[in-house]
């Protein structure tokens, strides 16, 4: 419930942002580019024309406000396909348009919501008129999906398995402060969110302290009746994904793991789980998790915490606890995503910040303002004397 409330206050947030980028579009985008001679050389941006969005339905109402919000900004018409796994926040939305006065109103003939399987978005992406497209869900349908679709730009927001480098100055209370980090960033939203904190990557000389404080921190959360307030695991989404991740923690265990906390399952709810000495070719330690499950390696001085972060098919966010200026600057160079976070878990995002992965996390930038320029073509204009 808590989670949910949360949720509601982003995305207002998300749409409050996304107002100011329509007060200050078209005009407040146009540039003026250096030239020689007597010509002027500027360079406008128009709306691309029709959009089509796809949502998951792990924050089913905020990342519907995340495409919507800059497509009525930027003047997009757009069809909207929510998760079937959690259509009705989209509909709250689509009400709150239908309700707005008629001056205000964004046009009915601009917008349209869609309640179907993804199976049937065959229009949405291949139809000609579709000028961009912008998923947000799993790496491996939206891939696919890029794959079949007509349309001339494409964002995909993916999977990841974020990881998080505790390196060895990190000590005494800054060390319970990451941990505490990497239980929340690990365990909120039932780890149903693609920038769970997945990977732990701990120095040898306070690996063992950093797991002693994380597992009380683990200790403490509470699974439960979502509804309840004191609830800070509650179940996945259905009984697929329940069934997968317990799976995927059982084939852990068998090959070779440790599973330090968690691991049960009781109806949907999967305990929080803390899985150490996880080989790298079990699923866990190579695969989106997509459930309350953190996966802990070490590292020694020998090795390269960049290298290890990278060792991955993902690249959404990463994350480094550490006061040790050169690894700070290592780590923002060298680190193969699409965001880095420094003294914080790899799971933090503000609405209004770039947000967006690479290698197979996907391609572009959500945020409502790097969302809206996504959204519109840029045109140079060169006049003469």
């Amino acid at each position: 419930r808590k989670d949910a409330a949360a949720e509601v206050t982003r995305a207002v947030e998300t749409l409050r942002l996304s107002a100011s980028v329509a007060r200050r579009f078209p005009h407040g985008f146009d540039q003026n580019v250096e030239s020689t001679g007597a010509h002027r050389v500027g360079v406008i941006r128009r709306p691309i024309g029709v959009c089509s969005f796809i949502t998951p339905f792990n924050f089913p109402l905020n990342l519907a406000a995340h495409k919507i919000g800059p497509a009525i900004a930027v003047g997009c018409p757009f069809v909207l396909k929510p998760s079937e796994k959690a259509p009705l926040s989209a509909l709250v939305l689509d009400e709150l348009l239908r309700e707005m006065p008629e001056d205000l109103a964004y046009p009915a003939a601009g917008r349209a919501f869609l309640l179907a399987p993804v199976r049937a978005v065959g229009p949405m992406i291949e139809d000609e008129r579709v000028a961009m497209l912008s998923f947000t869900g799993s790496d491996a349908v939206g891939w696919r999906l890029a794959r079949r679709t007509t349309a001339r730009r494409i964002a995909l927001e993916l999977g990841g398995d974020a990881a998080c480098v505790i390196a060895p100055d990190v000590e005494d209370d800054r060390l319970d402060h990451a941990a505490a980090r990497v239980c929340a960033g690990a365990f909120t939203y039932a780890g149903q969110s693609c920038i769970s904190t997945q990977r732990v990557i701990a120095h040898r000389r306070v690996s063992e302290r950093f797991i002693e404080r994380l597992l009380k921190h683990t200790d403490a959360l509470m699974p439960g009746d979502p509804d309840d307030p004191g609830t800070a695991i509650g179940p996945l989404i259905d009984d697929e994904a329940a069934t997968r991740v317990h799976g995927w923690i059982a084939r852990a265990e068998r090959d070779g793991a440790k599973i330090l906390r968690g691991g049960d399952r009781t109806g949907n709810t999967i305990s929080p789980t803390v899985i150490a000495g996880a080989p790298s070719s079990t699923p866990v330690a190579c695969n989106e998790i997509f459930g309350p499950v953190v996966v802990v390696s070490t590292y020694s001085d020998e090795d390269d915490p960049v290298a290890l972060v990278n060792d991955s098919p993902f690249g959404l966010q990463a994350g480094v606890f550490t006061g040790d200026a050169s690894l700070i600057e290592r780590f923002i160079e060298g680190a193969e995503v699409g965001g880095v976070c420094v003294n914080e878990v790899p799971s933090f995002r503000v609405d209004a910040m770039p947000y967006g992965g690479v290698k197979r996390s996907g391609i572009g930038r959500e945020g409502p303002e790097h969302a809206a320029l996504e959204m519109t073509e840029q045109k140079t204009v060169v006049v003469a004397p």
